[in-house]
């Protein structure tokens, strides 16, 4: 079983090339990392929709990540390509909060880690499309720092794990060609 976490910070088209790569393949087993945490929370009575996860106190936090972790190991496979949709670092009115601490990758030990990237005015750009997320607006060189701990934290992860790390760049119009490198990658081809 090949098991990947691709991250990408929010509005750089991660689910759209993600739903592409899905229906390459019924060998594909997509997991959302925030929607488990998202059940866990609402059960909880945390919050009642996703964007006021990242805005929770650090241990919440913390606690909802190694749950969802937990939760992703039982639903390993020897015979599928598991990918965990997520993200490496979370902006939250605290600072930057590790998507991926070391002790979720004890649990999910994967085999890459891969980064879907777009220029931050692309991702500004998309955000400002999507009605249906409360994200803040941050100006392109908040996105562009936030881009760069994205790329620290995953090389940070790759080395304490000892995984391959991979950026795929999802330019506009081109989300299938950022679909098939992920895929080209991850089955071997």
């Amino acid at each position: 079983m090949t098991l990947a976490i691709v991250t990408g910070i929010p509005g750089v088209g991660k689910s759209t090339v993600l739903k592409i790569l899905q229906k390459m393949s019924d060998n594909v087993q997509i997991i959302n990392y925030g929607d488990l945490m998202l059940e866990e929370a609402i059960k909880r009575d945390y919050v009642s929709h996703r964007d006021e996860i990242r805005k929770l106190p650090r241990s919440i936090q913390l606690k909802l990540q190694r749950i969802a972790a937990e939760k992703i190991a039982e639903l390993k496979s020897p015979d599928r390509i598991v990918i965990v949709d997520t993200h490496s670092v979370i902006k939250t009115p605290f600072g930057y909060l590790p998507g991926l601490p070391f002790s979720i990758l004890d649990i999910l030990k994967p085999d890459y880690i891969i980064a879907i990237k777009a220029s931050p005015k692309e991702i500004s750009y998309r955000r400002s499309l999507d009605p249906n997320r409360r994200r803040d607006i941050e100006e392109e060189s908040e996105i562009e720092r936030h881009l760069m701990f994205e790329d620290i934290f995953n090389a940070a992860y790759a080395a304490y794990i000892n995984c391959m790390y991979l950026t795929v760049q999802n330019e506009h119009g081109k989300q299938e060609d950022a679909a098939k490198k992920i895929f080209k990658v991850l089955s071997g081809d």
